[in-house]
Order: structure tokens, then sequence, then C-alpha cells
């Protein structure tokens, strides 16, 4: 589940070592995307320093996916061509290779969430990552969605979190004003950031694509992987806020920020990481 040392090795010099191998490595990352964010996602991904491919073809998925050194798979505006797609991309995936779902809009209506229960239950994920909200629903609790972002659950997200992944067997990622990500026995809590992050559209799906790159670019490591992508977001988030005057300008900032993060830049960041540890019955420490 988390790679070859989990979230127990993770260090700010696993982080610094992970940007500098995926810029050297430029990894592949295929996304069967919406249409709201591709744009977004790939030239956040070319920032970083890895190659994007977008695709919600049905009769090149599979073979996209083969090639690809990962996979993401995000389930905003699905259509029946879009999930034909992602069936094919995750049956031609093949093992070694990061593979990610973004749940985008669980609960939002009863046919998105039959489709996502259903990649979950027939395909294997590196990595589950999603809103506090979605994360929420997918681990069990009571409510409901009005649209991709609204929370009506009270449930705390690291709880969430840990059940999820004990349910699944993958590595969990609930984003939010704090983001939290856990094995279902450590978990990492990530503060900082800007307020304007829920203002632009598709900034939780760019974390989709940058945790997938850099976990190719770790050696197929999801742990290094998405706590990279975590603290490098949220770290050109707080450079963009400085320079933006609103949504529009912060995002052609955030983009900035991040092709400029050098792995040196990352050896700062040691102390924007809490590690928590499961010891049963609800209880952490």
């Amino acid at each position: 589940m988390g790679g070859r040392e989990g979230l127990k090795g993770l260090s700010a010099e696993m982080w610094a070592e992970t940007l500098r191998e995926t810029r050297r490595k430029r990894p592949l990352v295929y996304s069967v995307t919406n249409f709201v964010a591709a744009s977004f996602q790939a030239n956040a991904t070319l920032a970083l320093g890895a190659r994007p491919v977008m695709s919600r073809n049905p009769a090149e998925s599979r073979e996209i996916a083969a090639g690809a050194d990962a996979l993401v798979i995000n389930t905003g505006t699905p259509t029946e061509e879009s999930v034909e797609a992602i069936r094919g991309a995750l049956s031609g995936a093949g093992e070694g290779k990061c593979i990610l779902l973004d749940p985008v809009g669980y609960g939002a209506s009863s046919y998105r969430k039959k489709l996502i229960d259903s990649l979950i239950s027939e395909f294997p994920f590196s990595l589950i990552k999603g809103n506090a909200t979605e994360i929420a629903l997918l681990a069990g609790e009571k409510g409901s969605m009005t649209g991709v972002d609204a929370l009506l659950t009270a449930s705390p997200a690291a709880e969430a979190v840990s059940r999820l992944s004990r349910k699944t067997g993958s590595l969990v990622c609930a984003t939010g004003e704090t983001d939290y990500l856990g094995d279902g026995k450590i978990e990492l809590i990530f503060s900082g950031g800007s307020p304007y992050m829920p203002l632009v559209t598709g900034s939780g799906c760019i974390m989709g694509s940058l945790m997938a790159a850099l976990s190719a670019g770790a050696g197929n490591d999801p742990a290094a992987g998405a706590s990279c992508a975590i603290v490098l977001l949220r770290r050109a988030a707080e450079i963009a806020d400085r320079k933006a005057s609103g949504p529009g300008s912060f995002r052609s900032a955030l983009l900035d920020a991040i092709f400029r993060i050098s792995p040196e830049d990352l050896l700062e960041e040691r102390n924007r990481m809490t590690v928590k540890e499961w010891r049963g019955k609800e209880e952490w420490t």
C-alpha cells in the first residue's frame, strides 16, 4: 500500500529526492479526467516536470495506459464514453505503476455513486484522493452532496481516511483546509496553503496529477509521492497567495510556483507534517 517504506520513513530529504527524480525521469502521466479541469491538470503536470497525456477516448485508453508510468482516474463529468475509457485504462494499466482514483462528486448522484463503488470493487488503486465529503461518504458516513464540493456530513476526516484505507487497502487522502493522508495505521496531517484554493476550479484535481507524477518519480512509491505532492502544492499556494490579487491571478501564480519550487526548497518543509499513529478503538497518539 505505501510503497517501499510506507508512511513511516517519510522525511523532507525524501521529498527533495522525489522531486529531483521526477524531474530527471519525466514520467508519463495518463489522465482520464473531467473536461473542466483537464487543461489545468496538464499544465500543472508540465510545471512539475512530468509529461501529461489526456484522453477520454475508449478506443485508445487501454493502449495509452499500458505505456504510461502512472494513471489518474477522475470521475468528474462522467459520460458513457468516458466511463468506457476509464474501464479500458484500468484494464490495460498493468502492474508496477501508481494508479490514483479521484472520486469527484461521489454522492452527488446515484449514477456516480454506483460507478465509483464498482470501480473500487473491481480494480486496485494505489491512492484514493478526494475532498473531505467524498472520502467520508466512501467510508460509509451518512450524508449527501449537492455538488462536488458541498460538505453535508460531520465525520472527522482523520477517522474517515483510516476507515476507507482499511476497507480498500489503498493509501487515502482527504483534502481541505487541512489534508489527511493515511494507511489505516498511521495518519499524516498537513497544514498551510491559501484561501484562494477552493475558489479555483480544478485545484483539487491537480493534486491528483501531482501525486501520480511524483509517485512514479519515486519509483512507484505512493507514500513518498502523495506526501511530497501535498507539501509542494501547499508551499506553492502560499507563494502564489502573496502575489495574487484574486482567483484568476492566483491560478497563474500557482503554476509558476510549482515550476519554480526546487528540491532544496522542500528541505524546509519538515515541520509542515504532523504524524499520528492508530492505537485502536478510535484513538490516535
